[in-house]
């Protein structure tokens, strides 16, 4: 979580880890304004979802008893994949071909 100081810059207020679903929390204290969520993890660039509605330019107040679910990020960092499948020793053609990407420690995910 990152809010703005009175002197206009942008600091980090409490840095936690998502648990391997991607769930996460994050303690703040009443009265705190987040102006903003930054997401690391290994170079991969975060967009937030249509699902996160929140106004983090405005500043979103913490206050006693709220609950502040919604806040979603979507990695969507991209990676180029040439594949050739050819064979034999004049390195022939082998027809059309299909291919079936799968993502380690995504169960269920693939394209």
């Amino acid at each position: 979580l990152q809010h703005y100081t009175a002197g206009g810059i942008l600091e980090n207020l409490v840095c936690v880890n998502s648990q391997n679903d991607g769930l996460y929390e994050a303690p703040a204290i009443i009265g705190t304004v987040v102006h903003n969520i930054q997401i690391n993890y290994s170079s991969h660039n975060f967009e937030r979802t249509f699902k996160n509605n929140w106004d983090y330019l405005a500043g979103v107040v913490i206050s006693d008893g709220g609950f502040y679910s919604g806040n979603d990020f979507m990695d969507v960092t991209t990676a180029k994949l040439h594949a050739q499948v050819a064979g034999g020793e004049c390195d022939k053609r082998l027809g059309n071909s299909r291919l079936r990407i799968n993502i380690l420690g995504c169960p269920g995910w693939s394209d």
